[in-house]
């Protein structure tokens, strides 16, 4: 599969290419509990955008699936299948005793790490990580054709505090390395355009200025 590597502020990162188009799968139309966590698994990353301000940039999408049963959904086959959740980053990856950018914030918290500016690392090696969130309900003030409200899904924490497993499909993760050394509800497509996000990330961070 085609690789990217992207280095900023002397971090670098590995994303795979996305297959086709953006595809928003299986979204749960209503509400979900709030302050509590829900048990999920991270399924994939792929390359999508994000609006601020009205002004489009890269982002990667972080696409959880929730693995509670109050939660599947039924697809165009009839078959029931996990709800999913996903969240927007932009593809900054920066870290260190300034801000952090929230991909980076996510990998730390769905691994544990905290990588060093210098380190590489692969962001596939994060696909079928379970994990925890907790997450807010908002109201998008839209309805679908059926009159049903609407509702953005924002991820507010992640956590694998607790959780162990990972969900085994591919190799064991690989460790980091430094560059300078060795309720059933019918399918939905979730809307195309999402609330504007806060800027997760200011261009000067990590740079000590």
């Amino acid at each position: 599969m085609a690789k990217e590597k992207k280095d900023v502020d002397s971090l670098s990162v590995t994303v795979s290419e996305p297959k086709g188009g953006e595809n928003f799968g299986n979204y749960f139309r209503g509400e979900i509990e709030e302050d509590v966590f829900h048990e999920a698994v991270l399924v994939k990353i792929e390359k999508g955008t994000k609006t601020y301000k009205g002004d489009e940039s890269p982002a990667w999408v972080w696409i959880y699936e929730l693995l509670s049963e109050d939660y599947m959904v039924e697809d165009s086959d009839g078959n029931d299948v996990r709800a999913q959740v996903r969240e927007k980053t932009s593809q900054k990856f920066t870290g260190g005793a300034s801000r952090k950018s929230k991909a980076y914030e996510r990998y730390c918290q769905l691994t544990g790490e905290e990588p060093e500016p210098g380190d590489n690392v692969d962001l596939r090696d994060l696909f079928d990580t379970k994990c925890k969130l907790m997450i807010t309900n908002t109201d998008s003030g839209k309805e679908t054709d059926e009159g049903d409200p609407i509702i953005y899904h924002n991820i507010e924490k992640v956590s694998i505090k607790g959780i162990k497993e990972k969900v085994e499909k591919s190799s064991s993760k690989k460790k980091l390395t430094k560059k300078s050394s060795k309720k059933k509800k019918k399918v939905e497509k979730e809307p195309e355009e999402e609330p504007e996000e806060d800027e997760d990330d200011d261009p000067l961070e990590g740079l000590g200025v």
